[in-house]
C-alpha cells in the first residue's frame, strides 16, 4: 500500500513539473545522443560471411519556443558520423552527415511527448584502402517521427528516452544520372532538455 501511494505521489509530482515547465512562452534547449553498433554479414545461398563492423554516433542539439501550452517548435541540428571496417582487409569507409531543420514537439501532462522533424544538409563518404582514398559528397533530406517520456530531474531539467522512426535520402548529384540512396531506421536515443 505504501509503495503504491509513493508511486502515485511521484507520478503526480512529475506531471505537475511537466505542466509547469511546458507553458506558453517558455523556452527549451538541449539535445540527444544515440549510438549504433552493427555487425554486417553477407548471405549467398547457405553461406554466410562476416563483412565487418560499423560504429555510428549522432548528436542532435536543439532550441525551441512554446507557442502554446505543451506545444513547442524550433530548430534542430544533427551531426552524425559512422565508420565501417571490413574484416581481414585494409578497407574502411567513413561517413559523416550534417543537417538542420525545424521540429515540433508536444508534451502531454503525463510526461509523454511526441516529436516530428525534418532537415536538409550534406554528407560525405570517404573510402580508404591500400590503393588510396576516394571521396563522395551527397545532398541530404531527412525526416523523423518519435515518442518518448520526459523524466523531470528537477524544475528545469528532464531526461528524455525516445523511440523514433525516420528516413535519410542521400543524393549523389555528381553521378550521371543522379543516384539516390534511401536509408530507413528505427532509433533509440536518450536526450535532455533544459526548460527556461
Amino acid at each position: 500500500m505504501k509503495k503504491t501511494l509513493l508511486t502515485g505521489i511521484i507520478m503526480i509530482a512529475g506531471a505537475c513539473f511537466a505542466q509547469a515547465q511546458t507553458e506558453q512562452g517558455g523556452i527549451l534547449a538541449g539535445g540527444s545522443v544515440s549510438m549504433d553498433f552493427e555487425n554486417n554479414k553477407l548471405e549467398a545461398g547457405s553461406t554466410t560471411v562476416d563483412r565487418g563492423n560499423t560504429f555510428s554516433v549522432s548528436f542532435n542539439p536543439n532550441v525551441g519556443y512554446f507557442f502554446m501550452d505543451g506545444l513547442a517548435g524550433g530548430l534542430e541540428l544533427e551531426i552524425s558520423s559512422s565508420t565501417f571496417t571490413e574484416d581481414q582487409t585494409d578497407f574502411e569507409t567513413k561517413f559523416s552527415t550534417f543537417n538542420f531543420g525545424p521540429f515540433v514537439k508536444y508534451y502531454h501532462s503525463s510526461g509523454l511527448f511526441g516529436l516530428g522533424r525534418f532537415g536538409v544538409g550534406s554528407a560525405k563518404e570517404v573510402d580508404e584502402d591500400a590503393g588510396g582514398t576516394d571521396e563522395t559528397k551527397f545532398g541530404v533530406f531527412t525526416w523523423r517521427l518519435g515518442a518518448g517520456y520526459a523524466l523531470f530531474l528537477n524544475d528545469n531539467v528532464s531526461l528524455e528516452p525516445m523511440l523514433s522512426y525516420g528516413s535519410y535520402n542521400f543524393t549523389n548529384k555528381d553521378s550521371d544520372p543522379e543516384v539516390k540512396t534511401i536509408d530507413n531506421s528505427l532509433r533509440i536515443s536518450v536526450g535532455f532538455q533544459i526548460f527556461l
